[in-house]
C-alpha cells in the first residue's frame, strides 16, 4: 500500500522550542499496519500544518504510524546503553581507549551538563516526544467512523512510545521515585501536546510517573481493541516490530517496580510471561547466539535463526538504516597480523567472576582467543565482552557485508528475561522469598546457572549477570539506593587498562550526583527557570 512516512526536520538541540518546530512528511512504500513491518526510507516531503487534519485515509494513518515507530527507534542507540554501563562497574577502559566515553566512565568533574551523552539522550527523546504528541492529536481529530480503528491504533502506539520516553527521561534526569518526596522532587519537563509557544517547566517525579501510567493504561485499552478489531497479533508475539499489549504490560511492570507497587509489578510481569505470545528463554549456546548476536532483522528476512525467542519488541533494521552498534567492547579490525580486537573497554573482574563456568552467559558473552587483543602489543589471554559482537557479513546478512564482525544488531528494547527479574525482585521486596526464588530459578535454570535463594541480594546479582551491556546497571543501582563498587581489572589485563582513582579504583557512593544526570546546559541557557540538578 502506498503511503507516507512522517519525517521530522530541524534537529537543532540548542533550544527547547526547537523540539516543537517543523516536521516533514516523506513518501514511501510501506506495509499494512497489522503486518508488524515498516519500511525505513522516505523519499520526498511536504509541509505540515498542525491546524489541519492530515489523517484523511487509512494510508495516511499507516504513514503516521510508521513515522512514530521510526522516531521511537531513534531513541535506542548503542551509545545510550554503553554510556550508562561504562559509568558503572562492568568495564575497565583500555590504555588505548582514546577518551571515548571518558567523562561518563570516570564520572568525575569532567562529567558536566555539557556532556555530549547527556545532551544526546535528552534531545533525542524530546524530539521523539514532539512527534508522538503530533500523532496523538492528529489521531484524535479523525471523525470518519471507518477510520477510527486505525486512528485509535495510531494513538495507542504513540502513547506507548511517549510513556517509554518519559520513563527513560525520569530514570536518568529525575531522582529515584520516593513516595514520601515524589510530589516535591523535580523530574523533567512534561510536554504532552504540540505547542510551539509553550515555555517548559520541570514537572515533579509524581506528575511524570502519573502521566506514564495514564499513557500506558490508555495504550493497553487501545491496543486490546486493535487486537480484537484489526489483527490478533496486537496482543503480542515474539519479535513483533510494533508495540503490542504484551509490550505495554512489560512497561507497566517497569513502572510498578520503579514506584514500589510490588504486588502489581509481580502480577503484571507474570501476565506477560504467561501470555500467548510464545516468548521463551534461550537455554542453549545456539539459542543464545541467535538471540544476542543476530538480533531481529527486517520483515522480509525475519526467519530462524535470526529472530531468537525472547524479544517482546524487536525494532526492524537493515544495513542502510536502523542498526545499532556496540563496538566499544570489541572493535574488530585487521592489520598485517590478521584480525584482532581493539576494544575501548574490557570486562572487569567483577563482571567475569559473577558467572560460573557452566553459565551460558559466561560461555557465550565472554571470549578468550577468538581474536588477539591489540593495544600496545598483542595478547591472547584477555577476556573480551562479545555479547553484541555481531556476525561476519554475507549476502543475506541484514546488518553486515564485511568479513569482520561489526557489532551491528537491531534493538530489542523489551525481552522476556526482564519479566522474570521484575517478578523475582518484586516478591523479594514483599519478603516472599519463596516466590522470588521460583521466578529467579526459572531464569537461572534456562541459563545453566547455579540456582540460588530468593533474597533481594541474590536478585540484584542476577540483574547484574543478565543485563550486562544493556544499559540497565545504573538504573538498577539507583532504584536500590546502592553505590558503585570499585571495578577491579581482570588479572590478565592489568597492564593494558587505565588505573587510578578515576578508573579501576573508583568507588561511587549511593548519594553521588551521577545517579541523577544534569539538565543539559543548552536547556538552562534558554530556560534558566528549569533549574539544575544538585551537584552540577
Amino acid at each position: 500500500m502506498a503511503g507516507s512516512i512522517m519525517r521530522f526536520s530541524n534537529r537543532n538541540f540548542m533550544k527547547m522550542k526547537n523540539i516543537f518546530k517543523s516536521i516533514l512528511i516523506g513518501i514511501s512504500t510501506i506495509a499494512m499496519a497489522a503486518s508488524c513491518n515498516l519500511e525505513l526510507e522516505p523519499t520526498s516531503e511536504i509541509v505540515f500544518d498542525e491546524k489541519e487534519p492530515l489523517l484523511l485515509t487509512q494510508s495516511d494513518i499507516v504513514s503516521f504510524q510508521n513515522g512514530v515507530l521510526a522516531s521511537y527507534r531513534s531513541t535506542f542507540s548503542g551509545t545510550y546503553d554503553q554510556s550508562a554501563d561504562v559509568m558503572c562497574d562492568y568495564f575497565n577502559a583500555t590504555i588505548t581507549y582514546g577518551n571515548n566515553y571518558g567523562s561518563v566512565h570516570r564520572a568525575d568533574e569532567t562529567f558536566t551538563d555539557s556532556d555530549e551523552y547527556v545532551e544526546s539522550l535528552w534531545g533525542t527523546h524530546y524530539l521523539a516526544i514532539k512527534d508522538y504528541n503530533i500523532a496523538i492529536e492528529q489521531a484524535e481529530m479523525v471523525e470518519d467512523e471507518s477510520l477510527l480503528p486505525y486512528a485509535n491504533l495510531l494513538k495507542g502506539i504513540s502513547l506507548f512510545c511517549r510513556a517509554s520516553s518519559y520513563l527513560t527521561l525520569t530514570r536518568y534526569f529525575g531522582p529515584a521515585y520516593n513516595e514520601d518526596t515524589a510530589e516535591d522532587d523535580l523530574s523533567v519537563p512534561l510536554i504532552i501536546s504540540y505547542d510551539y509557544e509553550a515555555e517548559p517547566y520541570r514537572a515533579t517525579v509524581e506528575e511524570v510517573y502519573e502521566q506514564i501510567l495514564t499513557d500506558l493504561l490508555e495504550a493497553e485499552e487501545l491496543l486490546t481493541e486493535a487486537a480484537t478489531n484489526l489483527d490478533p497479533g496486537f496482543s503480542g508475539f515474539g519479535n513483533c516490530t510494533m508495540p503490542t499489549v504484551d509490550a505495554v504490560k512489560a512497561l507497566l511492570a517497569r513502572y510498578y517496580l520503579d514506584t514500589k507497587d510490588y504486588s502489581s509489578a509481580a502480577k503484571t510481569a507474570i501476565e506477560v510471561i504467561n501470555s500467548t505470545g510464545g516468548y521463551t528463554l534461550a537455554n542453549t549456546v545456539s539459542a543464545m547466539h541467535n538471540e544476542y548476536l543476530t538480533a531481529a532483522v527486517d520483515g522480509q528476512q525475519q526467519q530462524p535463526p535470526f529472530s531468537g525467542t525472547e524479544a517482546i519488541l524487536a525494532l526492524p533494521a537493515m544495513i542502510s538504516e536502523g542498526r545499532i552498534f556496540k563496538a566499544i567492547y570489541t572493535n574488530v579490525t585487521s592489520d598485517e597480523n590478521g584480525t584482532c580486537f581493539t576494544p575501548y573497554f574490557l570486562p572487569s573482574a567483577n563482571a567475569i567472576s559473577a558467572y560460573d563456568d557452566a553459565d551460558l552467559r559466561r560461555r557465550t558473552w565472554f571470549s578468550t582467543g577468538l581474536h588477539p587483543v591489540k593495544t600496545v602489543g598483542y595478547t591472547d589471554d584477555v577476556i573480551v565482552f562479545v555479547k553484541y559482537i555481531g556476525t561476519i557479513g554475507s549476502p543475506n546478512n541484514p546488518f553486515n557485508t564485511s568479513s569482520l564482525e561489526n557489532s551491528a544488531v537491531a534493538a530489542k528494547p523489551i525481552r522476556i528475561s526482564e519479566m522474570y527479574l521484575i517478578a523475582a525482585e518484586a516478591y523479594a521486596c514483599l519478603n516472599n522469598n519463596t516466590r522470588a526464588k521460583s521466578w529467579l530459578n526459572k531464569l537461572q535454570e534456562a541459563r545453566s546457572a547455579t540456582l540460588t535463594g530468593g533474597s533481594l541480594e541474590n536478585v540484584k546479582k542476577e540483574w547484574f549477570r543478565e543485563t550486562i551491556g544493556d544499559g540497565q546497571r545504573l538504573i538498577c543501582l539507583k532504584r536500590w539506593g546502592d553505590g558503585i563498587p570499585a571495578r577491579v581489572a581482570q588479572e590478565e589485563a592489568e597492564n593494558i587498562v587505565m588505573t587510578g582513582t578515576a578508573y579501576d579504583e573508583r568507588v561511587v557512593d549511593a548519594d553521588s550526583r551521577i545517579f541523577t544526570w544534569p539538565i543539559p546546559a543548552y536547556e538552562l541557557t534558554m530556560t534558566p527557570t528549569l533549574g539544575q540538578n544538585p551537584g552540577y
